[in-house]
């Protein structure tokens, strides 16, 4: 089903929740649509087959939050990330306390999200991994220094620079 784009940024300016999948999921559409309705100033789609690359620039924060979704389950920790590699067809994600292994040919698409939710909620800044249906694989979150209530610097270049040098097209 396709749904007209201004119709998703009205339902996403008028949504009472932060999560796009229960929004994309009102409209009857793939979480991936609603992230290529957004404008270039809040989303940026990335190319995918620089998704170790992508992963790795994440090194230099000091920490974020994943969501990773498999089917039936999501599984939501805050780790570091320390780097990536390559091993047995997967893209090896390494971490504390998260280790996660991601299949590079089942990433179809990829956006760094830049938006401001209409909630409290300070998660604006994410990576945002879709499969072929477009479905989520993994989100990545930047989060705030909980003392300081910001962003922390390194993690915003960080962001910044893989929007930058990761653009698709």
């Amino acid at each position: 089903m396709t749904v007209d784009k201004e119709i998703i940024l009205k339902a996403l300016k008028e949504a009472k929740t932060p999560y796009t999948a229960f929004i994309a999921r009102d409209l009857g559409i793939p979480e991936r649509d609603l992230f290529r309705a957004l404008p270039e100033e809040q989303c940026t789609e990335l190319e995918c087959k620089n998704l170790s690359e992508i992963l790795s620039e994440l090194a230099a924060c000091k920490t974020v939050f994943l969501i990773v979704k498999s089917g039936g389950a999501v599984l939501e920790v805050e780790s570091t990330v320390s780097g990536t590699a390559f091993s047995k067809g997967y893209c090896n994600v390494m971490g504390k306390p998260a280790h996660i292994h991601i299949i590079p040919d089942a990433i179809d698409a990829a956006f760094a999200v830049h938006r401001e939710p209409n909630t409290r909620k300070p998660m604006k800044f994410s990576l945002q991994f879709f499969d072929a249906e477009g479905r989520p694989a993994l989100k990545v979150y930047l989060t705030q220094d909980k003392d300081a209530k910001r962003y922390r610097e390194a993690d915003r270049t960080a962001f910044d620079r893989i929007r930058k040098n990761y653009r698709k097209g």
